[in-house]
């Protein structure tokens, strides 16, 4: 992840309450949901299933997380969660 972003990721966390909270609060509640079945190991396509929207939609989502929490895959995003979690 590198020091630098590790940083961003921490001020990104701070300032906007990691992805459960902000001006879209529906769209980021949806992320925070996706990024908890990803934690327990869903792929994309038994997360659209759970949530009954379309895979793509749930690509589109997972893109955005990773972008928003400065993270490079899945794995690093469930990391992510589980230490949010626990």
């Amino acid at each position: 992840w590198g020091a630098g972003g590790a940083a961003q990721r921490a001020q990104a966390c701070a300032c906007a309450g990691g992805l459960g909270r902000g001006p879209a609060g529906a769209g980021l509640a949806r992320q925070q949901e996706i990024l908890s079945h990803i934690a327990r190991g869903a792929s994309n396509k038994e997360i659209a299933r759970a949530l009954d929207i379309a895979e793509t939609t749930v690509k589109i989502h997972v893109q955005h997380i990773l972008r928003k929490l400065d993270l490079n895959s899945r794995v690093q995003a469930a990391v992510y969660a589980a230490g949010r979690t626990g």
